[in-house]
């Protein structure tokens, strides 16, 4: 993991292409800009007022589960799914006007919402704003690391033969060099 900036901005940024065609969703179920939305699906099992009503209600709610990240993966994939037939039937049914320029722009809508939910499985639970829980990442230690000295610049005989042992003084002038603390007034202690 050298450099994490690049995968952080192309999951920002997914986020933000997520959340602009979710937004152009949630405005055609809600009426407030043209475009497809599922009451011809709906159409054939309900009559037309409620159809109309279910087929936005739809709509509404799936864009709204991929703009909140909540079950995005079902979510894009049935909006894409009602969006598919949906323009699929108005476009090239019965009564279609054969218009291939607005089945495209749909066919468009439907592969950029398929790429909303592109990434590691990590990188979607990261992007969800409802279900997102921080969770603390417990390290377990391996081996334990053992300290080491380092090397002394004087050759080891010599090192070895200038340092006191750390074992007791035998004699008075051995007793002396031992006891570091003691002033120079005062005689070195008998044993």
């Amino acid at each position: 993991m050298d450099n994490p900036a690049p995968e952080r901005l192309n999951q920002n940024g997914q986020n933000l292409v997520r959340i602009l065609i979710s937004s152009y969703f949630i405005a055609v179920a809600l009426g407030l800009i043209e475009g497809t939305d599922g009451s011809v699906l709906m159409a054939v099992f309900l009559p037309p007022g409620l159809a109309e009503f279910a087929g936005s209600a739809l709509v509404f709610a799936l864009a709204y589960l991929v703009l909140m990240g909540v079950w995005m993966r079902p979510a894009a994939l049935l909006l894409g799914l009602v969006l598919f037939w949906s323009s699929y039937i108005i476009n090239f049914g019965p009564q279609g006007p054969m218009e291939v320029g607005d089945f495209w722009r749909d066919l468009a809508l439907v592969g950029a919402l398929m790429m909303t939910y592109n990434g590691s499985p990590r990188a979607r639970r990261h992007s969800a704003i409802l279900r997102r829980r921080p969770k603390v990442r417990r390290i377990r230690p391996g081996d334990p690391v053992l300290p080491r000295r380092v090397a002394a610049t004087r050759p080891q005989a010599e090192a070895r033969t200038s340092l006191p042992g750390p074992g007791p003084a035998t004699t008075a002038d051995e007793a002396v060099r031992a006891n570091i603390f003691r002033n120079e007034d005062q005689p070195a202690a008998a044993t």
